[in-house]
């Protein structure tokens, strides 16, 4: 106690000068993480227990496997088909492998690998991982199952099937403006612009077990098997088993209880290299990895189960699922779904574009510096009569003036809300004669009106409720997208669609056409233009619909004119004798090293370690085929142009593929366009010397005879013809002697020749 004391006393008295160790969270979460994650019960007993049939899953082809099928069936069960005939889906071949997934997401993409014996994430490089995958004697099971690659190299390798296109919101929802506005390949929410979970790359090592989970915002998922298999346990999402499973994942000890054993039915199967899978929105499942192997799917929310999905939603809050592992804008897509029922099914659109939301802002910021600067200039003026009519005015009339100021406030805020309500209805009334005059309303029997299937039906209901109950919460937890302004008006719109479709027959809804079509893309959308004839005949190609195309003037040129593009910043070899050396604590750059003492501001290496032979990044990637490194394939760095290809991709295109190797960096060159435009430069030089010189000589040569005649005397110059007038015509004495006197240079001594008398004239 004596210690304690001593420290507080002097705590109170002055401050402690001693530094204080911050404390990492990081440490001991291995230790606790273990403990967490150790299993108590015997995972091969579970792979073989004949307990968990397959009864609960239904093969099916691909070609049986249709919209038209959902609007009849709806999406309820496990679905397994055993080929890809029919599906619709594009994956890559048997060779590819995860050394591939590098080369198109990039060795510096950072991916979460889930630690199997904590049932946490690790944050690692791709390269990092790709190492990991590859090698033989491998520290712990890891697993990456949160690879989400659109907007990458892998994108045009993978398509998902031709159904989950029709069924996904993301594709026939969301905005396409905010989707195309989407630039970053990474899944940072700060950055993302849409739902972007459509496209997932699962790298898992044998042995790898992931418990049993919902996958978030009760989405649907659709998973192909290239290498490998897998293991699933799949349970219903009924009521109960999803009391059990909040029970279960609340009580902390997964580890010890294998949630299959609590439910009444539990189903297992074992799926194959070549198979492709659809799981339900809601149902639990767990997955077991017993050979190395890649997958690919995706997530995706429809218009056929909204009740299980909003129930999933409301489970993620009760069990604290954190933000990070929840649907992207999940609030915001249910919005933007109800706006598109409306608008296909009642033409009314409650959807901005971003640019008349842009000038809507501007105008409401300009609207408020306005009157803002309007209730200054009334309070001041206020302010000044009252100080003026302060002492003869009574209390009794003043509390009679400000009584009477109240009243006209509460009658002109009443007659603008009569207004604002009469416009409201004049609004709605023009909505109702026009949709009635297109014939998309209350008659049934017109060829524009659709019917709505039974299952479509129930979920609208349900979001109508949630979308009521989200609107009467506070002004942030109302997810409310920007490019929906008025969101009662949709409410009074989705009251409407439904009293309107309560009465739908389901038969005729079941068509194979889904009300909500799929957006179709920008680059779909654009026309190319035919050749464009010019006056003299000729004509020109189009340009390609690229919307966004860089212009070639305004790029930098090396002096050949080559255009010159990014320059890559080149890293550490690791070999050479510079990079094996430790630092040396001495010059300028050590000294500001923290670890020296230094303030660490130049973030610069040693002068000694500077590297002798720095290599490309592992980020660089051939200009003409987009990979890394290939077979018997090395990518050169040109150093005028700084463009990085293979040799051997020109080679192939035919073009010209020699250039000149620099032995002093490696992967560095001069490539044959540079060599070439330095051949045309050197030769137009040569061209301009040749030219310059025979002017030159020319020069000199008429110098020479100027000094000849002047040194000569006049009597003989004046016999030979001169080159300005004819030949046989002879210059006067007087302007020859004047040519005479400007042609002497001032180093020439005057001459002795004797002028005669008519030059004195």
């Amino acid at each position: 106690m004596g210690l304690y004391s001593d420290m507080s006393n002097e705590s109170n008295t002055r401050r402690s000068l001693r530094p204080k160790l911050r404390k990492h969270y990081h440490e001991g979460e291995d230790q606790d993480a273990a403990i967490e994650g150790h299993r108590t019960f015997d995972l091969d007993d579970k792979i073989n227990n004949k307990r968990f049939a397959t009864n609960l899953v239904k093969i099916m082809k691909g070609e049986d496997f249709t919209f038209k099928y959902i609007q009849e069936h709806g999406f309820f069960q496990p679905m397994l088909f055993k080929e890809l005939d029919g599906l619709g889906i594009t994956v890559p071949g048997k060779d590819f492998t995860v050394n591939d997934v590098k080369t198109c997401v990039g060795s510096r993409r950072m991916v979460d690998a889930m630690d199997v014996n904590s049932q946490k994430a690790v944050e690692m490089s791709m390269a990092q991982f790709a190492k990991y995958y590859e090698s033989e004697e491998r520290d712990g099971l890891y697993n990456v199952i949160s690879l989400e690659f659109s907007h990458t190299k892998l994108d045009d390798l993978v398509h998902k099937p031709s159904v989950v296109k029709l069924l996904d919101w993301v594709d026939t929802v969301w905005p396409r403006e905010l989707k195309e506005t989407q630039k970053d390949s990474t899944n940072i929410l700060a950055e993302m612009k849409y739902p972007k979970v459509q496209k997932y790359c699962l790298m898992s090592v044998a042995g790898c077990f992931t418990d049993f989970h919902v996958d978030f915002g009760g989405t649907s998922v659709w998973y192909h098997i290239l290498h490998g298999q897998k293991i699933f346990w799949l349970i219903p999402p009924t009521d109960e088993n999803l009391g059990l499973f909040e029970s279960w994942v609340l009580s902390g000890k997964q580890g010890d209880v294998f949630l299959g054993d609590r439910v009444k039915q539990c189903a297992r199967i074992k799926l194959e290299a070549g198979y492709t899978f659809f799981i339900p929105s809601g149902w639990i499942h767990a997955v077991y990895t017993p050979e190395d192997s890649l997958v690919f799917g995706g997530n995706f929310l429809h218009s056929f189960n909204i009740p299980k999905q909003l129930r999933v939603s409301a489970l993620e809050d009760k069990i604290h699922v954190p933000f990070k592992f929840r649907y992207p804008f999940f609030g915001e897509i249910m919005w933007y779904v109800m706006a598109s029922y409306i608008k296909v099914l009642l033409g009314r659109t409650h959807i901005q574009s971003i640019k008349d939301t842009k000038k809507e802002k501007n105008e409401k910021d300009v609207n408020q510096t306005e009157v803002k600067q309007e209730d200054k200039t009334f309070q001041k003026e206020i302010s000044g009569k009252e100080n003026k009519l302060g002492d003869t005015v009574n209390e009794k009339a003043s509390t009679s003036q400000s009584e009477e100021v109240l009243a006209e406030q509460s009658d002109n805020e009443k007659s603008t809300n009569h207004k604002e309500e009469n416009s409201i209805k004049q609004e709605l009334n023009e909505k109702e004669e026009n949709v009635e005059s297109n014939g998309e309303g209350s008659d049934k029997n017109s060829t524009a009106y659709k019917h709505i299937s039974k299952y479509e039906l129930e979920g609208l209901k349900l979001l109508l409720w949630h979308l009521e109950s989200m609107h009467k919460l506070p002004q942030p937890k109302r997810s409310i997208p920007d490019l929906i302004v008025d969101p009662k008006a949709l409410l009074n719109d989705a009251r409407e669609l439904l009293d309107i479709h309560a009465n739908d027959e389901p038969e005729l809804a079941v068509n194979g056409e889904p009300i909500c079509k799929k957006i179709e893309e920008v680059s779909q959308s654009i026309k190319k233009p035919n050749s464009v004839c010019k006056a003299d005949g000729s004509s020109t190609k189009p340009t390609s619909g690229l919307k966004f195309k860089p212009g070639n003037a305004n790029r930098p040129r090396s002096k050949a004119g080559v255009i010159i593009s990014a320059r890559r910043r080149r890293t550490r070899c690791r070999n050479c004798d510079n990079c094996l050396r430790s630092d040396c604590g001495q010059c300028n750059f050590c000294k500001d090293m923290k670890k020296f003492g230094g303030p660490g501001r130049m973030k610069q290496s040693c002068i000694n370690r500077q590297c002798l032979a720095p290599i490309l990044p592992a980020c660089a990637t051939c200009s003409m085929c987009g990979y890394e490194v290939q077979e018997s394939k090395d990518l050169m760095e040109c150093h005028q142009c700084n463009d990085i290809v293979h040799p051997a991709c020109l080679q192939a295109k035919g073009q010209p593929h020699e250039g000149l190797v620099n032995k002093d960096l490696p992967n560095s060159w001069e490539c044959p366009k540079c060599m070439a435009a330095d051949s045309k430069s050197e030769k137009s030089e040569n061209s301009l010397k040749s030219s310059s010189s025979s002017a030159m000589k020319k020069v000199k040569q008429a110098k020479k005879r100027q000094q000849k005649d002047s040194n000569s005397p006049v009597s003989t110059q004046s016999d030979k013809p001169s080159s300005k007038k004819s030949k046989n015509e002879t210059p006067s004495p007087v302007l020859r002697s004047k040519r005479l006197t400007h042609q002497k240079s001032p180093t020439s001594k005057p001459s002795q020749v004797a002028i005669p008398r008519t030059c004195l004239r």
